[in-house]
This record gives structure tokens, sequence and C-alpha cells, in this order.
């Protein structure tokens, strides 16, 4: 219900409706696009429909970080192990692979245009989980 209560407050307050509205594995992503705001009134906008209070001070405080981009390409790696909630809903760092419960090296969530999934990587293969 929070979200619904965002983007209502967040249409009659911009006058717009939604860009975006996409579910990621923290939270919901909800965006504007092409506002005719300064920085200073989006960061007043997002306090008042409720953003995360810890970005929205980094956004403040950080001169040098780019501020509010959503990158439809990432990559992250991990060493040592598989964060258990990459492929499912919680969890601790597996040292075992899932699949096929051999020694995880590392694993690499990539979330690409063309390639959305975990690879796990063993000292002899690899294994897959395909995401959404």
């Amino acid at each position: 219900m929070k979200i619904v209560w965002c983007i209502i407050k967040g249409t009659i307050l911009l006058k717009k409706l939604p860009y975006k509205i996409r579910k990621t594995s923290k939270g919901w992503h909800v965006a504007w696009h092409l506002l005719p705001i300064t920085e200073e009134e989006s960061l007043n906008y997002r306090r008042r429909l409720g953003d995360d209070p810890n970005r929205i001070l980094l956004d403040m405080l950080c001169k040098k970080k780019i501020k509010q981009v959503l990158f439809t390409e990432k990559e992250t790696i991990y060493y040592g192990g598989l964060p258990a909630w990459w492929i499912k809903k919680g969890g601790d760092i597996l040292k075992e692979c899932p699949k096929c419960g051999k020694e995880i090296v590392r694993s690499e969530k990539r979330w690409r245009i063309d390639e959305k999934r975990v690879v796990v990587f063993h000292n002899d293969g690899m294994c897959y989980f395909e995401l959404g």
C-alpha cells in the first residue's frame, strides 16, 4: 500500500504520471522523467514522497557522486561465496553451490540487456541461475 500512496501523491505533487515503476530486490524504483525542477527541489520532492533518507542525505553531501542514475546494466562480483538473496529471498552467504554442491570460488550477478543471471564459478566449472 505504501507504493500506491507514493505514486498517487507523486502524481498529484508533480502533475505527471511516473515514467517508470519497477520492483527490485530491496524495494521499488518509481521515477519521474524530465521534470523542470532544480536539484534542491528534487530532493524536497523525494523527501515528501518517502524516499530513503540515507540516500537523500548521500545525494545532498556527495558532490562527485552521480545522482539518481538508474543503470540498465550492472555486474556485481562476490568472492568466496554466493549471496543467497541473489537467487532467493533472504539467507546468508552460501559456500557450496545449491545446484551441484561444489565449493564456490566466486559468483557474479549479471544484469545486462542480453543476459540476466547469476553465474557461480567452481574450481572446475560453472553453474547458472537465470533471473527475471
